[in-house]
């Protein structure tokens, strides 16, 4: 029996995600949780081998809420700021997807899961990967959580490649776009 506490003080429900790749493509893990600079709200974030200008598509339906630049990490490294897509999912559940060299969403936009949503790149990195997250909060730097269920129930083990179950790829219109940083003012 549900009590009126209870309701409240439960998570949400999480929502239903695929590997943010398309359908029948097959990408290595090469930082899995808490490696480097996987910390703090990072903890559970995968990084995964996926080659500059290969598609990135949304690992579930949603809407855009940010198209952000945030500093590179290490920031020491001096590596420029990354190109990141936010898409809420509902329920405070968002995923994050940084590194892009160029995207084809805005923010509002609402997406379905397997919609293009932008390109792999090495924005604020020194080579191009994905950098993918499942969070939980009401900001964007929400703590990530462990998102076992893309790597059969486990946690995601370095240099294994992994399949992705998401839709087929639907094409979205380009939005031009730069690889370009802002300039700051």
């Amino acid at each position: 029996l549900l009590t009126p506490t209870s309701a409240f003080t439960a998570d949400p429900p999480r929502p239903y995600i695929e590997l943010p790749f398309p359908r029948d493509t097959r990408y290595e893990v090469t930082c899995g949780y808490s490696c480097y600079q996987h910390r703090g709200s990072m903890s559970y974030s995968v990084d995964f081998r996926v080659p500059e200008g290969d598609p990135i598509v949304a690992a579930a339906a949603g809407e855009v809420m940010a198209v952000t630049w945030e500093v590179g990490l290490p920031a020491n490294l001096d590596l420029g700021d990354a190109l990141i897509i936010y898409i809420d999912h509902g329920n405070n559940w968002f995923t994050r997807y940084v590194h892009l060299q160029g995207i084809t969403v805005e923010v509002g936009d609402r997406v379905e899961m397997g919609d293009v949503i932008g390109y792999s790149g090495k924005t604020g990195t020194r080579g191009a990967h994905l950098h993918f997250e499942l969070k939980y909060g009401t900001s964007l730097h929400s703590p990530s959580v462990p998102i076992n269920e893309l790597f059969d129930g486990n946690p995601p083990v370095e240099d294994q490649a992994y399949l992705s179950n998401n839709r087929t790829l639907t094409q979205r219109p380009a939005t031009p776009f730069t690889t370009e940083e802002p300039s700051t003012v």
